[in-house]
């Protein structure tokens, strides 16, 4: 199992057996990298521990535990989690601010305790049958243990044509699952694992919020960035930063350029498509910030295509991919590795918390005609409002999708209607010519989605309509598709 992880930590490995539990670990070496190693054990030996991740306040959560007595082997910030779980238990989770999951072995008690980032940054996959409980940070290793064979859950496949990634907890594979964002799970000797949610966000309830001014929002969302910036740049290793053409990277770039005391680097794709290209945009931040940049050149009459680069792609990240911007981000990978980074910060996330995406808008067409109760008035204004946007085929579409009956169709499935839910039904009438008869029988019964709604129901009601589209991308898109498919 763990030589299938090989290619996530090739500095080091270690594998810990200790009765019927076995821990195992590769090493990405960020962090105290000559006495880092995993799996890593307490100093009375009770207690192990296999972490993926970062602890991004694990120094002032070391000055406390040091404070109360506890002794430190390493300078890792695995080692603090280790002895705050000593200290405080499951409740260790509340402190921990980072991107994380890990596996805690309790020698005295036989207790396997498991945990995964608040917005599933890192993967966490497990099998359970009757006698065995496996987990690991990608599939491929479970596979690799042989106690479970690949078969492909077909309510899964079908629901990547729609959804554009599963629905947590599923995975594309029969009885291999996720830990979901937030969750954490605990077997206890001879019982059966119990997963529950230590965390959620929770939207305020329309019009409870702290204030209406812009400027007391601005003030706070700068001191968080600059916040998160501070604590993000605490390893042993240089940092790079991803840089596109668009704010989200070149913000990320200026915060890093001034908070960061050594040359940055910045790496960006030049595509040879004009169309697509955005090198002149990210050339002149480059400069203006003073960053040295390095190009990848994307062309799309490459020799050889594209084809073996979508492969191992797939192979990486275990899950068929409706869209092709995955091969640019996983050779700008291997290009940033070929310079000899190990961490590269990017603006992945932004334009899921900003609202910054096209169905947002389309969504804002949605509520506002709502307001004009006759088709043609309706019509009318989508056609005069709506042009510099989309295309008129488009704008057709979209009154199609949002018609009344449609509407409260989906706010019965969800609670709310999605920002995302016109771009998930686009390719509805084409699923017939995608599937089998059989494939479209054997998946009729699906109810991955159905679940999933009934679970966020709660949390949507009397929110604000953006902040309902917000929460369901927190719990679909975010993490079955943006956020970790770049930082595993």
């Amino acid at each position: 199992m763990n030589r299938a992880l090989k290619h996530r930590g090739p500095d080091a490995d270690g594998v810990l057996i200790h009765a019927n539990v076995g821990l195992a670990h590769t090493r990405l070496s960020i962090v105290d990298l000559k006495s880092g190693a995993q799996p890593l054990v307490s100093r009375d030996s009770r207690y192990a521990i296999s972490f993926n991740g970062e602890i991004y306040n694990y120094l002032s959560l070391r000055n406390e535990l040091e404070k109360k007595g506890f002794e430190f082997q390493t300078q890792t910030d695995t080692e603090v989690i280790l002895n705050l779980y000593i200290q405080d238990g499951e409740a260790c989770l509340k402190k921990l601010r980072g991107m994380f999951g890990f596996a805690i072995h309790d020698r005295q008690t036989g207790t396997l305790f498991l945990a995964r980032d608040r917005l599933g940054i890192k993967p966490v996959y497990y099998y359970q049958d009757k006698m065995h409980f496996l987990a690991a940070s990608e599939i491929k290793a479970l596979f690799a243990s042989q106690l479970v064979n690949p078969e492909f859950n077909p309510g899964s496949i079908k629901n990547y044509f729609t959804y554009q990634s599963s629905i947590s907890p599923n995975t594309p594979f029969k009885s291999i699952f996720e830990l979901p964002p937030g969750h954490q799970l605990t077997i206890e000797s001879g019982k059966m694992p119990v997963i529950s949610a230590y965390w959620d966000l929770e939207f305020p309830l329309d019009g409870e919020y702290e204030s209406n001014e812009e400027s007391y929002w601005t003030e706070k969302f700068e001191s968080a960035l600059q916040d998160s910036i501070k604590s993000h740049t605490t390893g042993d290793v240089p940092i790079g930063s991803y840089l596109s053409g668009g704010i989200d990277s070149s913000a990320i770039t200026w915060l890093l350029s001034e908070s960061y005391p050594d040359p940055l680097e910045t790496f960006s794709i030049q595509f040879g498509n004009e169309a697509m290209d955005e090198s002149p945009l990210y050339r002149k931040t480059a400069a203006h910030l003073k960053v040295k940049n390095s190009e990848l050149l994307m062309e799309d009459n490459r020799e050889q295509g594209y084809l073996q680069d979508l492969e191992h792609c797939i192979y990486h990240l275990e899950q068929p991919q409706r869209m092709a911007v995955d091969i640019p981000h996983f050779l700008l990978s291997e290009f940033v590795q070929d310079k000899h980074y190990k961490v590269v910060y990017t603006g992945d996330g932004a334009d899921e918390i900003m609202g910054g995406y096209d169905c947002f808008r389309q969504d804002a067409m949605r509520f506002w005609g709502n307001q004009l109760k006759n088709y043609k008035s309706r019509r009318r204004h989508y056609l005069s409002e709506y042009t510099e946007y989309f295309a008129e085929d488009h704008i057709r579409l979209l009154l199609k999708l949002h018609k009344s009956k449609n509407q409260r169709k989906t706010i019965r499935q969800f609670g709310c209607y999605p920002a995302w839910n016109d771009f998930w039904h686009i390719t509805d009438d084409l699923l017939p010519g995608l599937f089998s008869q059989e494939y479209l029988q054997n998946s009729a019964d699906d109810m991955q989605m159905a679940t999933l709604a009934e679970k966020m129901k709660p949390h949507l009601e009397g929110r604000h309509v953006l902040n309902q589209s917000l929460y369901v991308e927190t719990k679909t898109r975010l993490p079955g598709w943006i956020l970790w498919k770049v930082i595993v």
